[in-house]
């Protein structure tokens, strides 16, 4: 299995950051904007355009972990390798 380039590992970073924020604020200001009309307060949450907005922001957020997780491991495997401590 082929590392993804740093340059391209940083852009991939930076938009999963983008979407999870805009999905987060969108979703905040569709829930907050209308809290006194009908499609507006805690039912915006039962719209489709909500759900998916939460939904893109959770699969962002898990391959923005799963990045997290494997740059931990590439540093812990590195220290152990030139033999430094990582505690």
């Amino acid at each position: 299995m082929k590392a993804i380039p740093e340059i391209k590992a940083k852009i991939s970073y930076v938009l999963k950051l983008i979407v999870i924020l805009s999905a987060v604020t969108g979703t905040a200001m569709s829930a907050w904007a209308g809290r006194n009309s009908f499609m507006g307060g805690s039912r915006v949450f039962m719209y489709f355009t909500i759900q998916s907005n939460i939904a893109i922001a959770i699969i962002c957020a898990a391959g923005f972990m799963v990045f997290l997780i494997a740059i931990g491991w590439v540093y812990v495997a590195l220290a152990k390798w030139i033999g430094k401590r990582t505690d």
